[in-house]
């Protein structure tokens, strides 16, 4: 592969970053199959700072001093790539310090199991693979859609095209297609926090939930899996609901009047994504958890394959073109969703209540999603309409939650541990 310019630095720090995540992906399972999520929760704030505080503000000065934007790109990977470094050096300093658990795995470590590594690959490939359910959605995008938006080219002035003609200003047909994926990746952005934000609530249910199938506690199983599926619905639907109403305010709101046209119907299709994504992300969590993870591998498969097709199909269509990005996203995981839930189902001992774990939830998404729309109707749809809009809808939605009593403080004690 070829790297022009200075970009070159970039990914030569970018793959040692690879390699600490590597290592800090092992520790950091380790303790959760223990069930104590703090070295996990410690070591993902230390990156967190370390990006914010080493990363973006040492990339914002480096611009202004430099003006270089590939010396700027690679400061601000420095930053991640340090903040990955001290995180492992802390979770191998907790791990070298836990006697007790090192001494279970030396114990352990003598026992020759000849069927351990071919269990291990069993298990590791088909969970492997669905890790990569959010960011395949992406890759998809980048060998599919250029290539087809390219052919669009030459109906730049055809209303067809999704784009309004002030866009088109002074931008070559030869522009057009990366101009679109960049709108596009930026309403994209926007809904990947959505299941980022629910991987953690499956990554903690997964040590507790695994745990309990392995004794056959039905009961504990049942509810915990509930609860997993109950927060995450609670968590994702407002969001996503925020974004199929106010995609557009959203939009402009966070980068522009220029990008809010399209960005925000794309970011209101994307809201279908990440109200499906955001509760199949750790809905295959929890399958992994109970010895399925081969059913996960196949509903993924699935979905993928769906993606593909509406990438393939609905982008040459002009009147379509880059929404096939965000309509193939969400088919996506309407699929993943729908195929994870009847493979609860048929589980055995494993179902939970409709009505707490979705309608409710539903039902006051929709009110706060309504509430943020109609401000912005009846106020004016301005910057500062939208950011008075989204907090007054947040409030609406906890007076909901409290009124049909969807939170008891015992569940939200459970699910803070």
């Amino acid at each position: 592969m070829q790297i022009e310019g200075g970009s070159v630095y970039s990914y030569l720090i970018a793959a040692v970053s690879v390699f600490f995540c590597c290592l800090i992906s092992v520790y950091r399972g380790y303790f959760e199959g223990l069930k104590n999520m703090i070295p996990t929760a410690v070591s993902s704030v230390i990156e967190a700072l370390s990006k914010l505080l080493l990363g973006l503000s040492g990339a914002f000065v480096t611009m202004r001093l430099s003006g270089d934007p590939a010396m700027s790109s690679a400061v601000a990977l420095a930053g991640i790539t340090i903040g990955s470094i001290i995180s492992c050096v802390y979770l191998k300093f907790t791990f070298k310090h836990n006697n007790q658990f090192t001494e279970k795995i030396s114990l352990r470590a003598k026992v020759y199991d000849s069927n351990l590594l071919k269990n291990f690959i069993t298990i590791l490939i088909p969970v492997a693979i669905a890790s990569l359910a959010v960011g395949i959605t992406a890759f998809i995008d980048s060998i599919t859609i250029i290539p087809q938006l390219s052919a669009l080219t030459e109906l730049k002035a055809n209303d067809e095209f999704l784009l309004s003609g002030t866009l088109y200003s002074n931008i070559d047909n030869s522009d057009i297609p990366t101009l679109l994926y960049g709108i596009k990746g930026k309403a994209h952005t926007l809904f990947n926090l959505v299941p980022t934000l629910t991987t953690s609530l499956g990554v903690g249910a997964v040590p507790l939930i695994a745990s309990y199938f392995a004794e056959g506690n039905a009961k504990e199983l049942k509810r915990n899996i509930s609860l997993c599926l109950k927060y995450s619905a609670l968590l994702c639907m407002p969001i996503a609901f925020g974004f199929i109403f106010v995609g557009g305010g959203i939009t402009e709101l966070l980068y522009g009047a220029k990008s809010a046209e399209l960005g925000g119907k794309l970011l209101s299709i994307y809201g279908i994504a990440a109200l499906f994504g955001g509760m199949a992300v750790p809905a295959t969590s929890v399958l992994q958890a109970i010895g399925k993870q081969k059913n996960v591998l196949v509903n993924i498969i699935a979905g993928i394959i769906v993606k593909l097709l509406c990438n393939l199909i609905l982008t040459p269509i002009a009147s379509i073109n880059i929404c096939s990005a965000a309509i193939g996203t969400s088919a996506c995981f309407v699929v993943i969703f729908v195929l994870n839930i009847l493979c609860l189902v048929k589980n055995e001992g494993v179902c939970w209540g409709v009505v707490e774990c979705f309608v409710k939830p539903l039902f006051a998404s929709v009110l706060c999603g309504f509430t943020a729309y109609v401000i912005r109707v009846l106020m004016g749809e301005t910057k500062v309409i939208t950011i008075v809009s989204i907090p007054v809808a947040g409030i609406v939605y906890l007076l909901l939650l409290c009124l049909l009593k969807i939170i008891k403080k015992s569940e939200l004690v459970e699910m803070i541990k």
